[in-house]
């Protein structure tokens, strides 16, 4: 890549009566430059530039251009190909290797996470009854079991989780925007956005079926397990957004051998670890305990 930068500076630069162009693709932030192309029109409309058809991208959604159309295009030659093509290119992947976009998603990320801390706090505080069974509103006459406290803590919940939605959605047309079709980072984003609703619809449940405060069903149970695990797959599918969006290289599951099994037996203790200790944390809220290790030795007792 470099030799190719540096030869194409050197044609650049030999231009007749030592005039230097205005413009130049730039060597680190410009498309892939193809130097197996012959140069000439013939052979740049060959490499699938015609007007209306669909340029070549390599797995960063990065445009794989001919030297030649690069060549012509710069020096206002016979292809119509205006550099203002060129910098289209350009500023797509400037975008793309720039911290604007990725810096949004570590953003999201980061604002996710609080938002799950808080929803810790809802659940450990007894104010999941704040506001009734009224969702997505927390309007009402309902007098709360812990107070009107609570019912300021829940009703804060709900604003913060629905503004993960509109995040979301951003994270979600970014990465349409920037990445080409069939891109990881856009599986990622469309995965964030229908874990975002599944979470959404799990808050519901756990509303309307008043599986909130002092509730010790099997279903809250089995419900939080599940609440564990679809958050646990959000804050992932951010995460491979995020570090997409930064310049990390595109994850190749297939021909890794044992390490792909090895991350999937990772991802999978993760889950049980979180939804154990979700459910060990809800049972000792309904029913604590002084000494939790020897409870769990002796249910009967």
């Amino acid at each position: 890549m470099i030799f190719q930068a540096l030869s194409l500076r050197r044609l650049l630069g030999s231009g007749k009566g030592g005039q230097k162009d205005e413009k130049r693709p730039s060597a680190r932030h410009g498309p892939h430059f193809t130097s197996t192309s012959p140069a000439g029109p013939e052979a740049c409309h060959g490499n699938g530039l015609r007007e209306g058809k669909r340029e070549k991208r390599d797995e960063r959604g990065v445009p794989e251009v001919p030297l030649c159309a690069t060549l012509f295009a710069t020096k206002g030659g016979r292809l119509d190909l205006n550099f203002q093509k060129f910098q289209k290119y350009e500023w797509r992947r400037a975008t793309m290797k720039s911290t604007r976009f990725g810096t949004f998603v570590w953003g999201v990320l980061i604002y996710n996470l609080l938002a799950v801390a808080w929803g810790v706090y809802v659940r450990a505080s007894g104010s999941g009854d704040g506001c009734g069974t009224n969702w997505p509103l927390c309007d009402g006459g309902h007098i709360p079991l812990n107070g009107m406290q609570a019912k300021l803590v829940e009703s804060s919940h709900r604003i913060s989780t629905g503004l993960i939605g509109v995040l979301v959605a951003i994270l979600l047309v970014g990465a349409f925007r920037i990445f080409p079709k069939g891109h990881l980072a856009r599986k990622a984003a469309v995965g964030a956005m229908f874990m975002t609703l599944l979470e959404g619809g799990i808050g519901a449940s756990l509303v309307k079926f008043k599986l909130v405060t002092d509730n010790p069903s099997t279903a809250r149970a089995t419900i939080m397990g599940f609440h564990v695990v679809s958050t646990f797959l959000l804050l992932g599918c951010i995460a491979v957004v995020a570090l997409l969006a930064s310049g990390a290289p595109t994850v190749r599951p297939k021909g890794q051998g044992p390490v792909a099994a090895m991350v999937l037996i990772g991802l999978l203790s993760t889950c049980f670890l979180g939804v154990s200790g979700a459910i060990s944390a809800l049972g000792h809220q309904l029913q604590p305990v002084d000494d939790v290790l020897k409870a769990a030795m002796n249910p009967a007792t």
